[in-house]
């Protein structure tokens, strides 16, 4: 069994991106205990290295959520922009 199946934790998880329980996946990284989940048309961006729209549907599921004022829109998605920069050489792209 893989490293992702090892505690069921899928049962439990949301894409880390979009907050999405369907079509879910369980991504190792190269460091023992830290995974990833992503659905399917995250990972697809991910894949792609679609950034703004992985951004765009990030933003969308936050603020379905929990509104995001128009003045902070901008700071929101450059601290995304931020996070997505340390998490891509971080985590293998998915195949």
């Amino acid at each position: 069994m893989d490293r992702c199946g090892a505690n069921d934790k899928r049962a439990l998880a949301r894409c880390n991106f979009c907050g999405s329980v369907e079509g879910l996946r369980c991504y190792p990284t190269d460091i023992l205990g830290v995974d990833w989940y992503g659905c399917e048309d995250c990972v697809a961006l991910i894949r792609d290295e679609d950034w703004n729209n992985l951004i765009d549907r990030i933003l969308a599921a936050f603020a379905a959520v929990l509104p995001i004022p128009k003045d902070e829109q901008v700071v929101f998605r450059r601290e995304l922009e931020n996070q997505l920069k340390a998490f891509n050489p971080f985590c293998p792209h998915p195949v």
